[in-house]
């Protein structure tokens, strides 16, 4: 990942770092499998149970809120102080 100042010019790659977060892991027990935020589920996002690979709850991937809340997640933790998050040249 390479930050970019708003005139293009590449900064330093020593301050990158690699992120992941998660919707579903199988095979962890309860909550902590589940990373759909409560508020999601509340508002009626769909979960899926399934008993491949261990088990869990899937959301839907086609609900317009879960994708909203991932477009907003990745939009605000990809930008700080002015800087564009894009990929390697």
């Amino acid at each position: 990942m390479c930050c970019l100042q708003p005139d293009g010019v590449p900064d330093s790659w020593g301050s990158s770092a690699i992120v992941r977060f998660y919707l579903d892991y199988p095979a962890l027990p309860g909550a902590a499998g589940l990373g759909v935020p409560q508020y999601l589920i509340d508002a009626g996002v769909t979960m899926t149970n399934y008993t491949d690979h261990g088990g869990g709850q899937s959301p839907d991937y086609h609900d317009v809120r879960l994708i909203d809340c991932l477009v907003v997640f990745a939009t605000v933790s990809g930008c700080k102080k002015g800087k564009i998050m894009s990929p390697p040249p």
